[in-house]
């Protein structure tokens, strides 16, 4: 079982490179002449690449994850709970405009 995970990591940190790279040329390619910014390294262009999938939450994987948590959760609730919750979500956000 080793050896697959091993696998995958390999590919993953192949592509993770491949990507890097394309960034750093791009960037190096673009930035300098269109807006007169300095050239980055290879390993600026991975810290780039990092600071974005933080900033835009970390993909969709993670946002999946937690939505199906969240509805394995609510569906697990009897029915009275929910109404309750619905009815204290409402009172607090719903000022006068909700139906």
């Amino acid at each position: 079982m080793w050896k697959y995970g091993a696998k995958y990591i390999f590919w993953f940190l192949v592509m993770v490179a491949i990507l890097t790279a394309v960034v750093m040329l791009l960037w190096n390619w673009l930035v300098p002449e269109l807006f007169n910014g300095r050239m980055i390294s290879y390993w600026q262009a991975l810290g780039i690449l990092v600071l974005v999938r933080i900033l835009t939450g970390l993909g969709k994987s993670g946002s999946a994850h937690f939505k199906h948590r969240f509805r394995h959760g609510w569906n697990s609730l009897p029915d009275d709970e929910k109404a309750r919750l619905r009815q204290k979500f409402k009172d607090k956000w719903c000022q006068d405009d909700c139906s």
